[in-house]
């Protein structure tokens, strides 16, 4: 029988417990580099990356429509999935609502030339008429517009006779009459009536 003292047994038994656990520790340090790593590739960037584009969307309507790339796992896949079609639908509602602005701002800036033409026409038309035209405001019967011919028949200027003249003053200043000569009572003539 071999006989070993105890002391060696003990030193031979470290040596070989430290190489195991050298290789243990070893073994666990690569194991948790690998799943630090796969945790980063697989969870935390693609959660980052999604972070970043929901804060992109943040920044503007001209990053509406940007894509995300779906990560293998199903869950951030789901998800990221989901991003992509919210981003997609958001840049198509933008895209179609800017359209609408546009066609509408188009509509109103024919409507408003047109309008600018009809007042333009309107005022030679009153202008170059040989009628007397006044146009007042309601209920206060302050004028607003006579045209020349109704200045002539008055016989002042514009200043005198738009500027703050009401239905009373109009009706004494004009001197308005009925066909037999007598003056009109303020409540009878035409401009205090409409």
């Amino acid at each position: 029988s071999i006989h070993i003292p105890l002391s060696v047994l003990y030193a031979r038994a470290r040596q070989v417990t430290g190489r195991m656990s050298g290789f243990l520790a070893a073994i666990l340090l690569a194991v948790f580099g690998l799943h630090t790593f796969l945790t980063h590739r697989l969870a935390v960037k693609p959660i980052r990356d999604l972070s970043l584009r929901v804060r992109s969307l943040a920044g503007g309507p001209h990053h509406l429509g940007e894509q995300v790339p779906l990560p293998p796992s199903r869950e951030l896949g789901e998800l990221s999935l989901a991003f992509n079609e919210m981003s997609l639908c958001l840049k198509s509602a933008m895209d179609d609502l800017e359209s609408r602005v546009e066609a509408r701002t188009q509509e109103r800036l024919e409507a408003l030339k047109e309008l600018r033409l009809s007042q333009a026409t309107l005022q030679v038309a009153m202008d170059q008429s040989t009628a007397g035209i006044a146009i007042a405001d309601a209920p206060d019967g302050r004028l607003r517009y006579v045209n020349d011919a109704g200045l002539g028949i008055r016989g002042s200027s514009r200043e005198k006779v738009v500027n703050g003249m009401g239905v009373d003053q109009y009706v004494e200043s004009w001197q308005i009459r009925h066909l037999d000569g007598t003056p009109y009572r303020k409540d009878e003539v035409p401009l205090a009536r409409a």
